[in-house]
């Protein structure tokens, strides 16, 4: 009987595929916009663009951190790439990756927006993802008002720390 129930699980490993494969992809994200302070109307400068991977890669979308991506100019606008490298698990017993992310947008004057996306409900050009935010209107911070977690967090990166992450890919 335990033979039988060994060479059982045998055969089904080898034909759903227990090894875990992983598939390592590339999504292109063109991201754009233009932010402005919502009670004087007035271009805001140097407002952060940040990406949060929340449903692509396997193993960073299970501790999602912020990437910065882009600065907003003196005008106002921004326009951001991030060609994003990501792994996702290959099994037939695995549900696809959901493919979701958020962008946010901070600056230690104003409170932070923070924007979530299905890549479903997106127009996309082959592997690009083109994500227009038009026109963004950011509260400003009441005086004295604990400035934004989003520029405290152990989670904020930069890009160049994104080498750092290759590693899940050697």
């Amino acid at each position: 009987a335990k033979i039988y129930l060994f060479t059982l699980l045998l055969i089904f490993c080898s034909t759903t595929g227990c090894t875990v494969k992983y598939i390592d992809t590339v999504t292109i994200f063109d991201v754009k916009g233009e932010v402005y302070d919502n009670d004087s109307q007035w271009p805001i400068e140097n407002v952060v663009v940040l990406f949060m991977d929340t449903g692509y890669d396997y193993v960073r979308s299970q501790k999602p951190f912020a990437v910065i991506i882009g600065h907003s100019e003196a005008d106002g606008k921004f326009t951001a790439r991030l060609n994003y490298l990501w792994r996702s698990k290959d099994t037939s017993l695995l549900n696809p990756p959901q493919k979701t992310f958020e962008l946010l947008l901070t600056h230690e004057d104003y409170e932070p927006r923070r924007f979530q996306f299905d890549e479903s409900d997106l127009q996309q050009n082959g592997m690009r993802l083109e994500i227009d935010l038009d026109k963004v209107y950011l509260l400003p911070r009441k005086a004295g008002e604990k400035k934004s977690e989003l520029n405290q967090c152990s989670w904020f990166q930069s890009v160049t720390d994104m080498n750092e992450y290759r590693s899940f890919f050697g």
